[in-house]
């Protein structure tokens, strides 16, 4: 008796949505005729507007210059590391951008930063101020071929690496430090499968300066090793996005020379979620280092077998491990609060493989008052520890800052 009466329930449970939904079809039906026949009568004088094609995209933009800034007052907290506490007002970013198309094949762009020195890199005959300066050309029948050419950021897995920089305020070790070179002097061919999915191959410079110009810059020596007949590196990178550019994804494996003869294996995976109102990203990385370039475990190592800077020795045999993530969520229409935490672990068989942490944070409250401009007001609390399984001291960095960041539109030319 319970199963016929649960059936005889189904069974008006179904009549009655069939009923509803063919109340709301001629609902919808009715309001949207009511709708087309409002807009017809509107005006004789928009019709000739009507017919007008819509341009599928912006026009082509021949020059775009912008200033990237951000600045703040801040109160500095420092802990063994050799800084002062202080209260002062900063320049966090200043840089210049300029990009656009010469036509619809070849772009270009080129970025400065105003707070960095211009000092020659040795290797690629750049400075070190130099973000970009490359050409960048489509080719193939449908234009899914793309080559680039110059200075770049690195093809790997990272979308702390891709973000407007004016929106970090703190960077991973991963990519603050040279762990990975970040702008390189190289050359890049990408493949569009579809509109979702894209492949890369880059090859390109280990790191920017010679291999003794490097160890020299941080205070080591070659330790027996000897520099790479070349010393370069391949990128191997998937894009990959779902869900109507929601979800996205870019995850990348790497190998690079710096020492002849020995080798740096690096797997990145870049995942990013993107909606009206949310934005997070959560980046790995992983890597082995035969010869350990980014020097922060050889110099780890050195301090406690009691060597001075100017003598650290090149390590080898390293591992690096990084895990970022960053959340953004949007509270009022023109009101944000955004967090973001990183840890980096890196050292060796012989000191511990998670010898050293870095954990890297930040929470701040922004206020963006003009809907159609990158401006933002800010203010956050900022965060880094380093920590030492043995031996090395804790080193602690805590920042107030109250600021603003603006992408300054400063000229704009089509063509």
């Amino acid at each position: 008796v319970g199963s016929e009466m649960c059936i005889r329930d189904s069974t008006n449970t179904i009549k009655i949505m069939k009923k509803l939904f063919s109340f709301l079809s001629l609902f919808l039906f009715f309001y949207a005729n009511a709708n087309i026949s409002k807009q017809i009568k509107i005006s004789d004088t928009l019709k000739i507007e009507e017919k007008k094609p819509i341009p599928p995209t912006e026009p082509l933009r021949l020059f775009n210059l912008d200033g990237l800034f951000r600045g703040a007052a801040v109160s500095d907290n420092n802990k063994n590391n050799n800084k002062d506490n202080a209260n002062y007002l900063l320049l966090e970013e200043a840089r210049l951008n300029f990009q656009g198309a010469i036509n619809e094949d070849v772009s270009y762009r080129v970025r400065f930063r105003l707070n960095r020195t211009n000092a020659q890199n040795s290797l690629e005959n750049s400075s070190a101020a130099l973000d970009y300066m490359y050409l960048e050309y489509k080719f193939g029948k449908n234009r899914n071929w793309k080559a680039t050419l110059g200075k770049q950021y690195a093809m790997m897995g990272s979308y702390e690496l891709v973000i407007h920089p004016i929106y970090e305020y703190i960077y991973s070790d991963y990519l603050s430090t040279s762990i990975a070179n970040v702008f390189v002097m190289g050359g890049k061919l990408s493949y569009n499968i579809n509109p979702q999915h894209s492949f890369s191959f880059m090859l390109h410079n280990t790191t920017n300066n010679t291999f003794l110009q490097h160890l020299k810059n941080n205070g080591a020596v070659s330790n027996g090793l000897e520099t790479a007949k070349t010393p370069m590196g391949s990128y191997f990178t998937w894009n990959g996005s779902f869900l109507d550019k929601k979800i996205q994804t870019q995850w990348s494996y790497n190998v690079s020379q710096f020492a002849q003869g020995y080798y740096s294996h690096t797997f990145s995976f870049g995942n990013q979620l993107k909606t009206d109102k949310q934005w997070l990203y959560l980046d790995f990385m992983y890597s082995t280092m035969e010869a350990d370039f980014p020097l922060i475990v050889s110099t780890a190592q050195s301090k406690i077998e009691g060597l001075t800077t100017g003598n650290y020795h090149l390590g080898k045999n390293s591992i690096y491990k990084t895990m970022t993530l960053r959340f953004e969520q949007k509270l009022f229409p023109k009101w944000d609060f955004v967090i973001k935490g990183s840890l980096d672990t890196a050292g060796n068989k012989d000191i511990g493989y998670n010898f050293r942490k870095n954990y890297s944070y930040y929470v701040a409250l922004q206020h963006k008052p003009l809907p159609k401009q990158d401006l933002c007001f800010y203010l956050g609390y900022i965060g880094k520890t380093t920590t030492y399984e043995h031996t090395l001291p804790t080193e602690q960095f805590n920042r107030l800052g109250l600021g603003l960041y603006y992408t300054i539109p400063i000229l704009k030319q089509n063509k």
